[in-house]
């Protein structure tokens, strides 16, 4: 994931019916930080360009979380997450 994906996963977490917070811990300022603190944990699938799945994961040193698990409405059921 990019910085300049942000707009573009939001779009998706809507599409998805994604419950966000716009403030707080998704905000663009928190995500920004994350996403340069540990690249690597953000994770995006496209097709064509367009983000079609999201996978946002944490980890505390210890444990790791997945969170913002989305999926394009149109490519879910699809096989997508196998991949």
């Amino acid at each position: 994931m990019k910085k300049e994906d942000y707009g573009e996963l939001i779009q998706l977490w809507e599409r998805a019916r994604l419950d966000y917070k716009q403030c707080g811990r998704d905000s663009r300022e928190h995500i920004l930080k994350e996403l340069r603190a540990n690249p690597d944990l953000f994770l995006v699938a496209e097709q064509d360009e367009k983000i079609i799945g999201s996978v946002l994961a944490t980890y505390d040193g210890r444990k790791g979380w997945l969170n913002r698990v989305a999926v394009d409405p149109e490519f879910q059921g699809k096989g997508l997450a196998k991949k």
